[in-house]
């Protein structure tokens, strides 16, 4: 959901499912995207950030920390008649985990065992929007 400020800049928030090798998440995020100019084929930019939640790890012996969720992408909309717009988009998404071992698996009780967990990767998006 969003709020379109004009044609070049719209504001929104969202919740969407990432899946990674660590699992599947839950991001909550804050979004900024817009056309770069006024006219029917633009490029067009979008920039993510918030927070996401492990849904279902791959790890049994391990839960995951609240992660750290950012999304990049640069591409183009095209503009057809009324309020039909498709965008093609390709970007970047980027997680920031930390993974603490269950102590029955290996864990050493009252020690702080996080380990930090990166996961990244290119995505390419294709939407239609009205």
């Amino acid at each position: 959901t969003g709020y379109r400020v004009n044609r070049l800049m719209a504001l929104g928030m969202g919740v969407g499912v990432v899946n990674f090798e660590g699992g599947s998440f839950l991001p909550i995020y804050l979004d900024l995207s817009g056309d770069l100019m006024r006219s029917r084929v633009t490029p067009h930019f979008h920039i993510s950030g918030g927070y996401a939640f492990a849904v279902i790890t791959n790890w049994p012996n391990a839960q995951i920390e609240v992660v750290l969720y950012t999304f990049a992408a640069l591409g183009y909309k095209i503009h057809t008649q009324g309020n039909l717009e498709w965008t093609v988009m390709g970007g970047y998404k980027f997680q920031q985990a930390s993974e603490r071992p269950n102590n029955f698996f290996g864990g050493v009780p009252g020690e702080n065992n996080l380990r930090d967990v990166e996961y990244q990767g290119l995505t390419l998006q294709i939407s239609v929007g009205f």
